[in-house]
């Protein structure tokens, strides 16, 4: 069973990667989200050079990673492929915990669920918010968790109105009011 399960991440890990490298530039999401990256890379300033119609922490990231790697697209599709990893790491360490009774049939239907995802989509804003979610999940569900956790726990969480403003404070506001959930 645990060979099944490295077998079904690996392929999965194979064919996130072959999809993004592979697909038509034809997605609006990828290329503003790109640009953005690629203005602030050039020095731009997001509001005062450059219209930005999303939060600035994502486009800061994006940026960052570009003016280190370069300003190819194909750069930014290799970073797309290492956030959909890091979210399938994530996915595969939360429903490890949830899954006591070893069933695949979950784990399948999150690879292909990342898989959808890795097909039409493009990793923005919204995709971020659910990589924040897991990392949040992660460390919540986390046996000997220290102060240094809860705080991380807390950034993240204040952090995500700076990534898309409403689902941010919706998410605020809920782990604020269910703080207790994951305490039982």
């Amino acid at each position: 069973m645990k060979k099944l399960k490295r077998l079904i991440f690996v392929f999965s890990l194979l064919l996130i990667a072959v999809l993004i490298l592979f697909k038509n530039l034809n997605n609006i999401d990828e290329i503003y989200n790109y640009n953005f990256g690629r203005n602030i890379a050039a020095g731009k300033l997001i509001y005062r050079d450059f219209n930005c119609i999303v939060f600035p922490i994502f486009p800061l990231i994006i940026g960052a990673i570009v003016k280190i790697f370069g300003q190819e697209i194909i750069m930014f599709r290799i970073v797309q492929i290492v956030a959909f990893v890091i979210l399938e790491l994530l996915a595969f360490k939360v429903l490890k915990f949830f899954d006591k009774d070893k069933n695949i049939f979950i784990h399948f239907l999150i690879i292909i669920y990342i898989g959808f995802i890795a097909i039409y989509c493009t990793v923005e804003y919204n995709f971020m918010i659910m990589l924040v979610l897991f990392a949040i999940l992660n460390l919540e569900l986390k046996e000997n968790k220290n102060a240094k956790d809860e705080i991380l726990i807390g950034l993240l969480i204040r952090n995500l109105s700076g990534i898309e403003a409403n689902s941010g404070n919706i998410y605020n506001c809920w782990f604020y009011n269910c703080n207790n959930f994951f305490k039982d």
